[in-house]
This record gives C-alpha cells, structure tokens and sequence, in this order.
C-alpha cells in the first residue's frame, strides 16, 4: 500500500485493462476496412424499388448423376444475370461442404474459390445487364459418401427479393 492507503495493482491492472481494451477496439477497426482502406459500398434496397439489381439464375439445381470415377473432381458451372437497372452486388459465396468450392468469374477476373466460409470483405458487382459465371466444383476425395450426395452453394446479394439464393446440386456414388 502506498501513502493514500490504496493497493496500486488495481490501479495497474486497470491500466493494463484500458490498453487491451484500445488494442481490441482498433484491431476490430482495422480488420473491418478493405485492403484500400474503404468498407465495401454495398448499395441496399427496400422492397421492390424500381431502380433496384434483380438477380437471375441460369438454373438453380443441377444433377450430375452416376459418378464414373470415385476420385474424379466434378465441375459444372452457371450464370448470375443482373437484370435490374443497379449494379448488384454479390458479397457471399459459400458451400454446405468443404468438400465443394465455388467461383465467380466476372469480366475475365476470377474470385478466391470459396468453400464453406468467405471473406466478409469480398464482393462483386455486376453491372445491369451483364452476367457472372459460378463455377463449382466438388472433390469427393474430401468427403467420401457412398449413395446420394447433395450440395448447395449460397450467394449473397443486394437484390430486395433475392438477397439469399440457394444453387443445389447432387451424385450418385454407387462406385
């Protein structure tokens, strides 16, 4: 104890506590910003608002049937069409399995491959009018299933009626 008749730990450990907790506040800032510094602009909409992105799948669901080779990769790609009048943005990629990716591929410019996690900082928008392929592809030596195996990949995007999509596939694996 000192003169005044307090304990300093407590006023040490409370010092130490207020430099954690900065520490903690500015790392959550940090991690929080893009790779430029600026959070990703993602324009939101209400409802049906007349200038908002409408996403369009190609196709939701594919079957790929009997797998021929118990090893072999399986890749099947679709399209994302914006057929809004924004751009829409697409924010989340992520599977139901580690054993399957995905991909979008926009302008000649490919995305990571994402499994069942993606970047929170990740996104791209597609301008109205144009498309984006997804390609997936599902590598059974990840995950070996005997009989009927099926997948899903989920998108995120900033369209009002569709912010969450679902693309499902499935294989048989008799082999």
């Amino acid at each position: 104890m000192n003169k005044t008749g307090r304990d300093p730990t407590m006023l040490i450990a409370f010092i130490v506590g207020a430099i954690l907790f900065a520490a903690l506040v500015i790392f959550v800032l940090i991690a929080s910003r893009s790779e430029d510094g600026k959070r990703a602009a993602v324009q939101t909409y209400s409802g049906a608002a007349e200038d908002a992105p409408r996403v369009v799948l190609s196709q939701d669901y594919f079957n790929y049937g009997p797998l021929k080779n118990k090893f072999d990769i399986i890749t099947h790609s679709f399209t994302i069409t914006n057929e809004g009048k924004s751009d829409l943005f697409v924010y989340k990629l992520t599977t139901s399995c580690h054993c399957t990716t995905a991909q979008l591929i926009y302008n000649n410019e490919s995305s990571p491959k994402w499994g069942m996690t993606s970047s929170q900082l990740w996104y791209v928008p597609i301008k109205p009018g144009e498309s984006a392929t997804v390609v997936i592809e599902y590598d059974p030596k990840q995950m070996i299933n005997d009989g009927l195996i099926q997948r899903a990949i989920y998108i995120g995007t900033n369209d009002p009626e569709s912010p969450e999509l679902t693309y499902k596939f499935d294989a048989e694996n008799n082999l």
